[in-house]
């Protein structure tokens, strides 16, 4: 038998007489749960008092309701609207932003930005792996593949990040480099630590791209059976300067980014 958790909370600390108030309730293992209004007569179960006591009130709330379990979306993510499909990305192209993650190393993936169903392994995303490594990853519902950089992700370090991209050629490169200074990160340009990595690979097919996955800064799109969808994947840090090109970008161009320079719009 399934294990059975009630929560349940006021809009409202209290009231005056004549005002309403709302009750919200979570209800796990059950679907339906007895409600009666209480008068708090003493609240101290400590054996030296009187205990717990309590007087009911005949009141229309009273009885037995139809509950369900509630779900709230955690975290925080951008959906970037996008009605011309612009996003969908069918060419060549290249993403790129900086980043200060908070927990690179949190266990489970983090999208930091694109079209990705979870669910359906569609799609395209660049993120972070389960073992705080960068990564980019292309799905085509049947298979995933990926790249991952060859240094892992330091907790709150500024770094640059980057992946360009052709599919028709499969080729993909991830871009990583750390952008330090004094002021930014918890170690400066003097620490001992290499943050770059340049890695270049072909994938085996390219990515299926749907309509309605939408694109998503600092998460990715799922779904479950009762809550339907929601962003899972969700990206713990900071996120600065994103960008997205109809084109595969250089090492070259890539530095120029990293120190600041604006690609050229067509």
């Amino acid at each position: 038998m399934a294990e059975q958790k009630i929560f349940g909370y006021g809009n409202k600390i209290s009231v005056k007489q004549g005002e309403e108030i709302s009750f919200h309730v979570n209800v796990d293992g059950a679907v339906t749960a007895a409600a009666q209004l209480v008068q708090l007569i003493h609240g101290d179960t400590h054996p030296d008092g009187p205990g717990h006591l309590e007087r009911e009130i005949d009141n229309p709330i009273n009885g037995i309701w139809q509950v369900t379990k509630q779900f709230t979306q955690l975290g925080n993510f951008l959906n970037v609207e996008d009605p011309d499909q612009n996003l969908k990305l069918e060419g060549a192209f290249t993403m790129f932003c900086h980043i200060w993650p908070t927990m690179p190393k949190k266990g489970v993936r983090q999208t930091i930005m694109g079209r990705w169903d979870k669910l359906t392994n569609e799609g395209f995303a660049l993120g972070i792996s389960p073992q705080g490594y960068l990564e980019f990853w292309v799905g085509d519902g049947k298979a995933v593949d990926y790249i991952t950089a060859e240094l892992p992700l330091m907790t709150r370090v500024w770094y640059f990040v980057g992946i360009s991209y052709d599919p028709k050629s499969g080729i993909a490169t991830l871009y990583q480099e750390g952008t330090l200074n004094r002021y930014n990160s918890i170690v400066g340009p003097v620490a001992p630590y290499d943050f770059s990595s340049h890695v270049e690979t072909k994938f085996r097919f390219r990515n299926k791209n749907r309509a309605d996955i939408p694109f998503l800064i600092g998460g990715a799109r799922d779904n479950h059976t009762l809550r339907g969808p929601f962003v899972n994947d969700l990206y713990a840090g900071k996120f600065d300067r994103p960008c997205v090109c109809n084109q595969v970008m250089n090492r070259s161009q890539m530095d120029g980014f990293a120190a600041g320079k604006r690609p050229k719009q067509d």
